[in-house]
């Protein structure tokens, strides 16, 4: 407050590092590929959920994104945990 006139500062919080964890068998680059998240992005909620949702329609794998203060203020750091199996597919011929 400055001469009776508050002033306000909103600041677009942003990604700051991702990491990807608890993965076997698909890659550290599938899941970021998959989870379209980069570094500098504004964070989004309807974005978020919508980019798990799509990582989370693979069968053989599930993610959760973890939060946690970034290093840099304004910026918020997501862990991608993962929990995946073997891919195997049977298929059966007539």
């Amino acid at each position: 407050m400055h001469d009776g006139i508050l002033h306000i500062c909103v600041e677009e919080y942003r990604l700051g590092q991702i990491t990807v964890s608890g993965n076997r068998w698909f890659s550290d680059r599938i899941i970021r590929n998959a989870s379209n998240l980069h570094p500098k992005d504004t964070l989004a909620l309807q974005n978020l959920q919508a980019d798990l949702a799509w990582i989370n329609g693979n069968p053989f794998r599930t993610v959760d994104m973890i939060y946690r203060p970034g290093q840099k203020a304004g910026t918020t750091d997501v862990d991608l945990q993962v929990s995946d199996r073997f891919p195997r597919l049977y298929v059966q011929f007539f």
